[in-house]
This record gives C-alpha cells, sequence and structure tokens, in this order.
C-alpha cells in the first residue's frame, strides 16, 4: 500500500522525530493531486491526504540511481536512526535499498518496509494498486472502472 511509508513517517514525526522525505527530482509524490474517494475536490489546491502523509517533514529531491544522489542519500542514513520504505522488492534491489544494502552504510539503523503484498510469497513483487484494479476488474458483473464496485463496512464487495 502507497501510503504505509508516508503514513509511518509522519507518525514518527508527530512524536518528535527529524523526518526527511526522499523524493524522485522528475516524478511528483502520487499523493499530490489524487483524489480521494468519498472527498469532494476542492477548489483551493489543498490535497487533504497529500497533506496528511507529508505532515512533519522536510523534502530533498534526489535521484538515488545516479552516483551523486547516492551519496547524498548515504550522508543521509549514515547519521539515521529509522528508515522507511514502500518500495517494491524489485525497485529495492535495483536502487541498492535493500536492508543489507542500508545497513551497510549505517549498520544500527532499524529498516521499515511495507508493501501491500508482504516480503515473502508469490505476490510479493506486486503492486497492490494493480493487484486491487485486476480483482475489481474480473468481479462477477463488474465494469473495468473505479466505480464498478464499492465495499460494504463488511468487506462483502457489491
Amino acid at each position: 500500500m502507497y501510503a504505509f511509508g508516508p503514513a509511518c513517517a509522519a507518525v514518527l514525526g508527530d512524536w518528535g522525530a527529524d523526518v526527511i522525505k526522499i523524493v524522485h527530482p522528475s516524478f511528483a509524490d502520487p499523493m499530490r493531486g489524487n483524489p480521494v474517494a468519498g472527498l469532494p475536490q476542492r477548489d483551493d489546491d489543498l490535497a487533504f491526504m497529500w497533506e496528511q502523509l507529508n505532515r512533519n517533514k522536510r523534502s530533498v529531491t534526489l535521484d538515488v540511481a545516479i552516483p551523486a544522489g547516492r551519496a547524498a542519500l548515504d550522508e543521509l542514513l549514515a547519521t539515521a536512526d529509522v528508515f522507511v520504505t514502500n518500495l517494491l522488492p524489485d525497485s529495492r534491489a535495483r536502487l541498492r535499498l535493500d536492508v543489507d544494502d542500508v545497513r551497510a552504510v549505517n549498520p544500527s539503523i532499524i529498516y521499515a518496509r511495507g508493501t501491500g503484498q508482504g516480503a515473502r510469497g508469490p505476490e510479493r513483487a506486486r503492486s497492490l494498486a494493480r493487484m486491487k484494479r485486476r480483482r475489481v476488474a474480473s468481479a462477477p458483473g463488474a465494469r473495468a472502472s473505479p466505480t464498478a464496485c464499492t465495499m460494504r463496512p463488511s468487506g462483502s464487495a457489491t
């Protein structure tokens, strides 16, 4: 789930941590401008979920795939207490952000990762958002649209 990492870091910030969010220089935050189910669109440019998930944070733009960006990240990791990520396993491996990579820079760091499918099993590398779309689209009588399926509090789809 996309919100795991940002929500976890926001709570750490609520508790007084100095949280630094790493943002890629070429890609916007997926929560900025995304409508949230049940909330009306606003004309004042307030992105409610972005505000909620990014409170109490400083941010820095880094491309950690290039040497200069990775060096800057390693400087931050060297003095950090906690590293939080919601990147999928393939992205963590490609960017050298798995637990062993991060602990090579800072052996005492607390490493937290969370994805919609967990760290083990056959679905671990799949995006939860893609899984949800696939399941909704294959539900009996469902159409491939955001309104094809609604959830009741009990969790049963209609």
